[in-house]
């Protein structure tokens, strides 16, 4: 039933708006909720209108995941040039996408006494996950910890909003995907249900261009959870996904240029750009 769809929907989460100035919130004849960024029909009632920010927060190129595990358990290593197994210390953290401060006692007066005053020694390398300190590197036990801290175990970083991974490809020379190879190398994912004007340009953009993509319904709580590790508790919808790039609220400019620089198809004419979604009461 759409009335509990709605409510049950508002309850639950905290589903925002991104790129929206104006929202409206009305009751229709049925007593249905209904929130949207378009003028209310002339027979709804209740109506109020919302100012919502446009802004859209921590958007430091971690998801919601990988920025947890740094506020919980901040990853620190002592490191310095000892060779191939200095160099294999950074080199895991790297690979996995691990934010970390790198100290090096042998340099820094300041970082010798703060890791003599850890571990009893000068030895390197020493990594500290949260409270954990691991003397040595023994790669099964450095990554045993980043897993009980909740790090991915392949890198999860992006580039900042606005700035495609695949976009930096291109600005670094590399041959990006052709058309062909686009929906291999770049998935499309989206994540909507039925918010009215806003998922249905989402959604014929994907078609105009002939995008092949997922659609993943935010009504399903399995998916709601999955679109939180992406982005956060705050649910923006409609949310795409172009390979590793995730897009918060429908941009269709943003969203045009992931698709460009993915290999995929452009179309000769495209939905006007726009937002809305639904806000938790």
């Amino acid at each position: 039933m759409r009335t509990w769809f709605f409510m049950a929907l508002l309850l639950l989460l905290p589903i925002k708006v991104a790129g929206a100035a104006q929202m409206y919130r009305w009751v229709d004849s049925d007593g249905n909720v209904f929130y949207s960024d378009q003028l209310p029909p002339v027979s709804a009632r209740d109506i109020e209108q919302k100012r919502i920010s446009t802004d859209i927060a921590d958007d430091d190129g971690m998801n919601y995941v990988l920025r947890q595990a740094v506020r919980n358990f901040p990853v620190t290593l002592y490191n310095s040039n000892c060779g191939e197994i200095c160099t294999k210390a950074s080199a895991l953290l790297t690979k996995r996408g691990v934010p970390f401060s790198e100290k090096n006692p042998v340099q820094q007066p300041a970082d010798s006494a703060a890791l003599k005053a850890l571990v009893g020694s000068l030895e390197v390398p020493v990594l500290k996950v949260g409270d954990t300190v691991l003397k040595g590197f023994k790669e099964d036990e450095w990554n045993d910890a980043l897993d009980a801290a909740g790090y991915p175990k392949t890198s999860q970083l992006r580039p900042p909003h606005g700035v495609s991974s695949t976009l930096a490809t291109a600005q670094k020379g590399e041959k990006l995907a052709d058309p062909q190879a686009a929906a291999k190398n770049f998935p499309v994912t989206l994540y909507s249900f039925d918010c009215g004007e806003l998922c249905n340009k989402a959604k014929a953009l994907l078609a105009g261009r002939q995008v092949p993509f997922a659609e993943e319904n935010a009504q399903d709580p399995a998916i709601q959870e999955k679109l939180q590790s992406l982005i956060g508790p705050n649910l923006v919808i409609p949310t795409i996904t172009v390979g590793p790039d995730v897009m918060k609220g429908f941009d269709e400019a943003m969203w045009n240029k992931a698709l460009d620089t993915a290999g995929y198809p452009k179309a000769n004419q495209s939905p006007d750009s726009g937002s809305a979604a639904v806000e938790s009461k």
